[in-house]
Order: structure tokens, then sequence, then C-alpha cells
């Protein structure tokens, strides 16, 4: 869905602002947005939602174990999210560079290549990955 097309602006963002209005509470109107936001990226991207709402747990978990631990702690905890947010944008952006270079190699030694099927980048998974290491980062007070 983009942002110019007419179910976009004559559906979609009616029927969030609306719904966001009627929900009382901040709890209710974050689960609503976070409905709403679920619903408009499995528009262009229904197979990696489960990406991101596992980027989404992740992150979460993380950053409430970051606001209940002292020092040593946070920072264990800080290093393992940002290396689990790391290795999910390396491998989505970088696995199919890596087996491409390393058949390559391969071609050159006569050795078989490496049989895959590529990797699909999902849409906005830069954006939603630094998004996450901001929000871990903000609980660590960097």
């Amino acid at each position: 869905m983009v942002f110019s097309s007419t179910i976009f602006l004559f559906l979609f963002l009616p029927v969030t602002l609306a719904g966001y209005f009627i929900c009382r509470g901040i709890l209710l109107r974050n689960i609503f947005l976070l409905l709403a936001s679920l619903v408009f990226y499995s528009w262009g991207e229904a197979g990696y939602v489960v990406v991101l709402l596992v980027s989404i747990s992740v992150n979460y978990f993380f950053g409430l174990k970051i606001a209940q631990h002292e020092d040593g702690k946070r920072k264990i905890y800080l290093f393992a999210a940002v290396t689990a947010n790391l290795i999910l944008l390396g491998y989505y952006k970088y696995a199919n560079f890596l087996t491409d270079n390393f058949n390559t190699l391969l071609g050159f030694s006569g050795s078989p290549s490496i049989e895959y099927d590529p990797v699909h980048l999902p849409i906005g998974i830069s954006f939603f990955t630094f998004q996450a290491i901001s929000y871990v980062l903000i609980y660590t007070g960097v």
C-alpha cells in the first residue's frame, strides 16, 4: 500500500484515525496502532510479518531486561540486543552477496557451487532494525 494510493487515503487512513480516537487509554491506542501497522506492513510483505513480530518481541524483551537491571547486566543485554539486530539485518542484506562471492571463489577452484534459494529483502528492514537499536539504546541512557 502506497501513501498516495486511493485505498490508503480513503480507507486505511480514515479507519486508522477513527479507531485511534475511538480507543480510550494509551495501552488500547498503542495496541490498535500496532495492529494497524501490521496490517499496513502485511499489505506489501505479508510473508515477512513474522520477521517483524520476532524483531518487535526480541527488542521489547531486551528493553525490559535493560530497564530492570544494573550497569553490568544492562551492558550485556544491550550487546545481545544490538548483536541480534545486526545479525538479522546482515542475514537479509548480505546472504545473497556472500553466497554469490563464495560461489565465485569455488568456481575458480573448480569446486561445485553452493545451491541456494535467494534471500528476499523485506521492505523496510534497515529502518525497523535501526529503530529497534535506537529503542534499546534509550534504555541504557546512551
